[in-house]
């Protein structure tokens, strides 16, 4: 722990912070890959003939961007960023209903919607419970950053 103008700042990843991103990123790989799955579906005879390729192939890059938007958010939450740990909080409250609402739809797809669902409250718990995780998401001092980045030096644009 630093001590910078009168508060405490956790250098060091909590374990269950650090199992939580590396399961997002996880997550994160695999959208990208079932979006390219999706989007490669559009050449279906069945989906052509039914007129779905539009549909089909904004589903499939909607999920491709979106994976790869959870795996940047990712690396804000292994940096401790707050706001990525909210946005993170939010996302994976999304997918725990969704995967909820398809428990209630779809029984037969029981076992891997429990499996994300299970998941999904694993990442919330790990990013919020803990006082060590609480120490390291705190936020430091603008004064902390300013005296980290005073060793640099910036070039002038000398006049």
């Amino acid at each position: 722990m630093t001590q910078v103008a009168g508060t405490q700042h956790s250098e060091h990843r909590p374990v269950l912070v650090s199992i939580a991103v590396v399961l997002i990123i996880v997550v994160a790989v695999f959208g990208v890959i079932e979006g390219v799955l999706i989007l490669l579906t559009r050449y279906d005879a069945d989906v052509v003939a039914s007129g779905g390729v539009l549909v089909v192939s904004l589903a499939g890059a909607a999920g491709i961007l979106l994976s790869l938007l959870q795996g940047a958010i990712a690396a804000g939450v292994w940096r401790g960023s707050r706001g990525a740990r909210t946005v993170v909080t939010v996302v994976a409250s999304l997918g725990r209903a969704l995967d909820v609402g398809t428990r209630a739809g779809a029984p037969e797809s029981l076992g891997w919607t429990a499996i994300d669902a299970v998941g999904y409250l694993f990442v919330i718990v790990a990013l919020w419970v803990g006082a060590g995780t609480a120490a390291f998401f705190r936020r430091r001092p603008m004064t902390a950053v300013a005296s980290a980045n005073s060793g640099a030096s910036v070039p002038s644009t000398g006049s």
